[in-house]
C-alpha cells in the first residue's frame, strides 16, 4: 500500500546511473512502478565497477525483460575519446558475455594508438609517469597539457610525492594535495619539530592535536622548550621530566602523549620503521 501511495504521486521517475543500484533500490522501484510505465532508466552495463560495494549488473540487464514493452535508446556517439581509444575500449566490451550489444563512435579526429606500459608497482608507475613528463616538457610540451588520469584519489599520491620530490608543479583537480591533507600535516608537524624545534607553526599543529592544549598553551610551551639549557639536544630537551611540568592540569596529560610519542620517533631503532 505505502508503495502504490508513493508512486502514485510520479507520473514519471528517472533513475541514473542504473548500472550501479543495488538488488534493493531496484526492488523499491519495481514496488512503485510495478508495471514500469513512466520509468526511465539511464545507464551502461559495460561501467558496472562497483560490485564489491553491493551494485548488481542484471538490475539494467534483466530490465527489458521485467518490464515488457520497455525501449532502448543506445547512445553510441562519444564526444571525449579519440577512436583510437573507443576501437581499444570495443574490443574489450565485446568479451563481455551478457550485454547490450553497442559500438561507440567518436566525433573526435584520429591520434596516436594507446599505449599499454607494464610496471612492477606503484613506485615504477609513478617513476615511469614522472619521466615521461620530462621528456615531453623536453620536446616543447608545457606543462599546462599534460595531464594523468587515476581511477580513484588515492592513486595519485605516489605520484604526487615523486613529482615534488622532482620539484614539478603540479595541480590536482577533485582533491586536497597529498602535502596539504589534514592528517599528512600532523604526520610533517612532529618531524618538523624534531628536525627544527624554532618551528612555532608546527610545534603548534602538534601540540594542539592532544585534549587540553590550544594554541595559547603550545606557545607557552615552546618559549619553555627554547629557553632550556642549551647544553642539552633538541630531543633531550624534549623529552626531559622537567620539560611542561608547569602545564596546568587539563594539559599535562597531552604534554606526557607528546613528550612519549617524541622520544619513540627519535628512537633509531624505530627510524626505518615509523609508525605513528
Amino acid at each position: 500500500d505505502l508503495a502504490a501511495e508513493i508512486g502514485a504521486r510520479f507520473d514519471h521517475v528517472l533513475v541514473d546511473e542504473y548500472q550501479d543500484t543495488n538488488r534493493l533500490q531496484a526492488s523499491i522501484l519495481a514496488a512503485m512502478k510495478p508495471d514500469g510505465r513512466g520509468v526511465t532508466v539511464v545507464g551502461d552495463d559495460a561501467q558496472s565497477i562497483y560490485s564489491f560495494r553491493g551494485a548488481e549488473v542484471q538490475n539494467i540487464l534483466e530490465f527489458p525483460r521485467r518490464h515488457e514493452g520497455a525501449r532502448i535508446f543506445k547512445l553510441q556517439t562519444n564526444y571525449r575519446s579519440t577512436p583510437e581509444i573507443l576501437a581499444l575500449a570495443n574490443g574489450s566490451i565485446r568479451n563481455n558475455l551478457r550485454q547490450f550489444t553497442k559500438d561507440l563512435v567518436s566525433v573526435r579526429e584520429s591520434q596516436k594508438l594507446p599505449e599499454l606500459i607494464k610496471v612492477r608497482d606503484l613506485k615504477d608507475q609513478s617513476t615511469f609517469v614522472e619521466q615521461r613528463v620530462l621528456e615531453l616538457t623536453e620536446e616543447g610540451v608545457s606543462l599546462n597539457e599534460i595531464a594523468v588520469l587515476f581511477r580513484a584519489r588515492y592513486q595519485a599520491a605516489e605520484l604526487e610525492m615523486e613529482l615534488s620530490r622532482r620539484q614539478i608543479p603540479y595541480v590536482l583537480r577533485g582533491g586536497v594535495r597529498f602535502f596539504e591533507q589534514a592528517h599528512i600535516k600532523d604526520v610533517l608537524s612532529y618531524l618538523k619539530v624534531l628536525e627544527n624545534p624554532r618551528d612555532a607553526v608546527a610545534w603548534t599543529r602538534a601540540l594542539t592535536l592532544y585534549p587540553g592544549i590550544g594554541p595559547g598553551i603550545a606557545d607557552k610551551l615552546h618559549a619553555e622548550y627554547l629557553g632550556m639549557a642549551d647544553a642539552m639536544g633538541n630531543t633531550a630537551r624534549l623529552v626531559a621530566e622537567s620539560f611542561g611540568a608547569k602545564a596546568n592540569k587539563r594539559a599535562r596529560a597531552g604534554v606526557e602523549s607528546f613528550k612519549a610519542l617524541i622520544r619513540k620517533i627519535s628512537d633509531p631503532k624505530d627510524a626505518a620503521h615509523p609508525d605513528l
